[in-house]
C-alpha cells in the first residue's frame, strides 16, 4: 500500500493497493477508542482495580495545583487487560521476551468492519450454562461479500450495542466470546489483525484455556515459546467501541499505542472510511 497523493481542498487521500486505487475520507475518522476517565465510571474486567492517578509527591514538591503544587504531575496505575481499549500481542500467552512495541504496525491498514448478533446456546461446562457466542457461522454470513484486499484487519462490532458499554462491568456468563472455528476462519481469510468490542475473544472463565487467542496466535496447544508460531506480528484488540451510526464497510486503520515494552498497551483505533477511486492508472 502506498500514499499516492493528498490534497488539502478538505484533506483527501487516495492510496493504492495493488492495480486499484481508493480515496480515504481524512476528514472524518471515527475514534473506537473507550475514553478512561480517572476516578470516574469506566469499563472493568475480572473485578480489576480501577485505573487511577496521585499526584507526585517528592520531597515538597506536590504535583496538583489544587492543592498548591505549581504543576500537574500524575502518577498513573492501569491494568490494560482490564481497564479499557488494549492492544495485545502473542507474548499475553507466552514466555518469551517480546512485546507490543516489537510488533512493527503499519501505519495504516485495509480494514473490514462487520456487525454481528451473538447467539445463546449451551456450553459443556459444570453448570450447563448457556453462553452468548459469535460462530463461525456468523463471520462467514458477515464477511460473505468483503473485499480480500481490506483483509488486514477485521473490526467486529456486536449487537446490542448501546453506548453503556463504554462503562460495562463484565461478568463471565453473560459475556460474548469467539469459538476457536470463528478464530480459525478469521485466520484462514488472512487477518493479522483482530479488533472486538468484547473484553476477551475468549470466555470469561475457561480455567486458563485461552483456546481462541492460542489459535489466533497458531499456538493451539500449551506451546509456551514465539518460535512455535508464524503469527508472531498479529495483534488482538478488546474494549473497542464502534458507535452504531458508523457503517459497516471497508475503512484504513490507524492503531495507535502506547510504546510499553510489555504484553499489552492502552491503544487508540482510529478509523477512515474508504471508497473506490475511478482513476485510470
Amino acid at each position: 500500500m502506498c500514499a499516492d497523493g493528498v490534497q488539502t481542498n478538505g484533506l483527501s487521500l487516495t492510496i493504492s493497493l495493488g492495480e486499484r486505487r481508493f480515496r480515504v475520507d481524512m476528514d472524518n475518522p471515527y475514534d473506537l477508542s473507550i475514553p478512561l476517565k480517572f476516578g470516574g465510571p469506566q469499563p472493568n474486567v475480572f473485578g480489576a482495580p480501577q485505573a487511577a492517578t496521585t499526584p507526585l509527591l517528592s520531597g515538597a514538591f506536590i504535583g496538583d495545583t489544587r492543592v498548591g503544587g505549581n504543576c500537574n504531575c500524575q502518577s498513573i496505575t492501569l491494568t490494560p487487560h482490564c481497564n479499557g481499549t488494549h492492544t495485545e500481542c502473542a507474548a499475553h500467552i507466552v514466555d518469551d521476551a517480546y512485546s507490543i512495541r516489537d510488533m512493527g504496525i503499519e501505519a495504516f491498514m485495509p480494514s473490514t468492519l462487520v456487525t454481528v448478533s451473538p447467539e445463546v446456546r449451551p456450553i459443556e461446562d459444570a453448570d450447563r450454562t448457556r453462553h452468548p457466542v459469535i460462530s463461525d457461522r456468523m463471520i462467514r454470513a458477515a464477511i460473505r461479500n468483503s473485499d480480500p484486499a481490506f483483509n488486514k484487519a477485521l473490526i467486529i462490532r456486536t449487537l446490542p450495542n448501546s453506548a453503556s458499554k463504554r462503562l460495562q462491568v463484565y461478568d463471565a456468563p453473560s459475556t460474548p466470546f469467539l469459538t476457536v472455528e470463528a478464530v480459525d476462519f478469521i485466520c484462514g481469510k488472512g487477518f493479522q489483525h483482530l479488533l472486538v468490542d468484547l473484553p476477551s475473544i475468549d470466555p470469561l472463565d475457561d480455567g486458563g484455556a485461552l483456546a481462541a487467542h492460542r489459535c489466533f496466535w497458531g499456538l493451539n496447544d500449551r506451546a509456551v515459546g514465539m518460535s512455535r508460531t508464524g503469527r508472531g506480528g498479529t495483534t488482538i484488540t478488546e474494549l473497542i467501541y464502534v458507535p452504531n451510526d458508523v457503517p459497516e464497510g471497508l475503512y484504513l486503520l490507524n492503531l495507535q499505542i502506547a510504546p510499553f515494552v510489555s504484553d499489552a498497551t492502552p491503544s487508540r483505533p482510529v478509523i477512515f472510511s474508504v471508497k473506490e477511486a475511478n482513476i485510470q492508472l
